[in-house]
């Protein structure tokens, strides 16, 4: 069964550092950052909602895009607009490279069960 309520966030902290991971429940994920963090966090953004999958593919793109803002974990300092940015990018690049992954996929497919070719029709 897929998942299309899985989202891609980003969370600040009071110190300044921002957060940028997947979630289905993004408030349970707050709390449970929350209780094991003393600063303040607030939810600065939310993507639309999508494949599990999908999403992780988006999240694992926007962390190699912010990688010179790297802390540790999913832990970054940089802006929230950085943040936003890399997410935005991200989903442009995994939307693409699925989109050229199904298209390769569909022309494999039809090559494997494509009669050969054997001239035009009306020669038969």
């Amino acid at each position: 069964m897929s998942e299309r309520g899985v989202f891609v966030y980003v969370i600040r902290s009071a110190d300044g550092h921002v957060k940028v991971g997947t979630a289905k429940n993004i408030q349970k994920r707050l709390r449970q950052l929350q209780g094991a963090n003393p600063h303040a966090l607030t939810i600065e953004y939310t993507s639309g909602g999508m494949l599990r999958i999908v999403a992780e593919q988006v999240e694992f793109e926007a962390h190699h895009r912010l990688h010179e803002h790297h802390v540790s974990g999913e832990w970054f300092l940089c802006t929230v607009e950085d943040a936003r940015s890399a997410i935005a990018g991200a989903i442009k690049y995994v939307r693409n490279r699925r989109n050229i992954y199904q298209t390769h996929t569909l022309i494999s497919r039809n090559l494997r069960t494509a009669k050969p070719y054997s001239g035009p029709r009306w020669m038969s």
